[in-house]
């Protein structure tokens, strides 16, 4: 059982007519400001009530303050954070967006569930490349907004940094304070040329930004993080056959780096 015992009340949005007329575009992509109206009603991403308290930058992105405290005892996913009794424990911010979005829609009880001493990752709602400009945004928008409100409790909280292509690096440290410690991910990196490029060319961008105090990784063990101390917590999900390393200056190929289920 948690610590924590929020009592903060957030109304949901619902109509009927809404959620019927949402059914058409569920699935597609977002072409204009009609249908990404109505896919964030489906995601449960219409939440100003969640958000138009907190204290945000010129473009509207939620503050998030550094962290420079200790280091998870240890991290816990979304579906089982409920039952951890572990002191210290955080809440894996680390997710598939369908996971994730029920902390968006339930902030206080995921929140409530985080053990003693514990804290909280962001989730890291996807930002891909081929998603329009405006989720990848909105989807900035919600890490930070999730983070400002873990901050807000006084709860420990350590933002994550994702990116995608070049344009990307515009927003996507938007609202994040500098000189503190950071989460990354190198889960889904090595799929291809481009995501291997990017994701090397977007965290060496990361540190001129943010000049981190440091970095925990949630993945597998890299090289180099261009003189950045980094904490690895490894994916308990899947393994590499061949090498234990990933290099972030090698175009290692997939035949020689393929991922398998443990």
């Amino acid at each position: 059982m948690g610590a924590y015992h929020l009592q903060l009340s957030l109304p949901f949005w619902e109509d009927g007519e809404i959620h019927e007329a949402i059914s058409s575009v569920r699935g597609k992509l977002v072409d204009d400001l009609s249908q990404w109206s109505l896919k964030k009603a489906t995601l449960g991403l219409i939440r100003s009530d969640l958000t138009k308290d907190l204290e945000k930058t010129q473009e509207g992105y939620p503050i998030v303050k550094a962290y420079n405290g200790k280091l998870p005892a240890s991290i816990v996913e979304v579906g089982k954070i409920g039952k951890c009794k572990q002191p210290g424990a955080w809440l894996n911010g680390f997710s598939d967006d369908v996971i994730l979005d029920r902390i968006w829609k339930r902030p206080c009880d995921y929140l409530n569930k985080i053990p003693l001493g514990g804290g909280i990752i962001a989730p890291d709602f996807s930002v891909k490349l081929h998603m329009s400009p405006k989720e990848k945004e909105y989807n900035i928008f919600r890490r930070n907004a999730i983070a400002a409100i873990a901050q807000k409790y006084d709860f420990p909280t350590i933002i994550p940094l994702t990116w995608a292509e070049y344009a990307s690096f515009e927003y996507c440290c938007n609202g994040i304070e500098p000189e503190g410690i950071y989460a990354i991910s190198n889960i889904g990196v090595m799929n291809d040329f481009i995501s291997r490029k990017l994701f090397r060319v977007g965290l060496m961008e990361m540190v001129r930004l943010l000049n981190p105090l440091g970095f925990i990784l949630y993945g597998y063990p890299m090289e180099n993080t261009f003189g950045v101390p980094t904490t690895l917590y490894r994916n308990p999900h899947y393994a590499l056959r061949k090498r234990k390393t990933v290099s972030l200056y090698e175009d290692f190929s997939s035949n020689q780096y393929r991922l398998r289920k443990s």
